[in-house]
């Protein structure tokens, strides 16, 4: 005896998985077989009394496919019925595209993905080989944790299945660089700790051709140094600075008359130096101190800073190796002395 009908059912299914297509509540002795384009493509089940299945990934491409089901008799396989069942294999979502994402030093970055469908979502991975996805990133934008350097993450699309298709990659570059610093070279002169790539500012105004590491300010005020590090990124530092009134010391073009001792208030070391000289002076005037080289050309012009103690510096390690002339200027008291430079 055959079956009055056939009960199937099939589910849509995604490319890769294992699609299958259900007899409900076969007939015990009959024989179901699976027909497409006039053709049988599997072998046929014999029926159980309960639920049998046909495995049809390998049989269908992507989109809807028709088959027909025939119940036959096993004693008089003259004696058939039929039924037409669709069958739907949905094609795996992928990414349209990416956007990555930079930040200049450390911080959180946005990253997006497009592409998946209406009725999907999105998974977010830290890793290409990550089998979980970031909890709760289903959308097409994430926002990274506060990252101190580049970090590649991974994003797929779903559908509504719950089908994921091929993970691409979005990066989240950080551009790290160090901050700008001035720093008072010898009390005349603001230095950059960049040696390229500098714009100097008075009062928030660019400082026409002062682009090199060093400034040698001429007005009281505030004064800022910029640097692009990058295309996107960029660092500044402020300093005010005071240019100070001290009477500066007229040398003649040749110097002579010098005294190599220094009264005991007066302290000029290392001498003979190789890079840093250092001035100390007990006294409660004004104090100036100026460099020059033999025939009277002037390295050095700077105003001595502190309280009981004047100090300043002049680094010379760029200097020539040979003789030089060190003058200060304590109130109305004039001290000269020679400062021999070595490699």
């Amino acid at each position: 005896d055959l079956p009055t009908s056939i009960n199937a059912i099939s589910n849509d299914f995604c490319s890769g998985q294992d699609g299958k297509l259900t007899i409900k509540t076969t007939k015990l002795g009959t024989s179901y077989s699976l027909w497409k384009d006039g053709k049988q493509v599997v072998d046929p089940i014999i029926g159980n009394g309960g639920d049998v299945q046909f495995s049809v990934s390998k049989l269908v491409n992507t989109g809807l496919t028709t088959f027909e089901i025939k119940a036959s008799s096993l004693t008089c396989n003259t004696l058939s019925i039929s039924q037409n069942i669709s069958v739907n294999k949905v094609s795996l979502p992928g990414i349209a595209s990416v956007t990555d994402g930079k930040n200049c030093q450390a911080g959180a970055i946005t990253l997006a993905a497009s592409g998946a469908p209406a009725t999907g979502g999105y998974r977010w991975y830290g890793s290409k080989d990550s089998t979980e996805p970031i909890a709760g990133q289903i959308s097409e934008k994430f926002v990274t944790p506060v990252l101190n350097k580049t970090k590649t993450y991974y994003v797929s699309s779903t559908n509504s299945l719950g089908c994921e298709g091929d993970r691409k990659e979005v990066t989240a570059e950080i551009i790290n660089y160090d901050n700008a610093i001035i720093t008072l070279a010898d009390s005349l002169t603001l230095t950059s700790n960049y040696d390229a790539g500098n714009q100097w500012y008075f009062e928030g105004k660019a400082i026409d051709g002062a682009t090199g590491k060093t400034l040698k300010p001429e007005k009281t005020g505030v004064y800022k140094v910029k640097i692009n590090t990058s295309s996107d990124c960029s660092t500044s530092a402020e300093r005010a600075y005071t240019v100070n009134a001290v009477k500066k010391v007229e040398i003649p073009a040749t110097i002579t008359g010098l005294d190599e001792s220094l009264p005991s208030h007066v302290t000029v070391y290392p001498n003979p130096t190789r890079d840093v000289l250092s001035i100390a002076v007990k006294s409660s005037n004004e104090v100036n101190a100026k460099l020059f080289t033999v025939l009277g050309v002037s390295l050095y012009d700077q105003p001595l800073e502190g309280t009981s103690v004047k100090k300043g510096s002049f680094n010379m390690q760029e200097q020539s190796e040979g003789i030089y002339i060190l003058i200060i200027q304590d109130g109305s008291n004039i001290y000269k002395t020679r400062i021999i430079k070595k490699r």
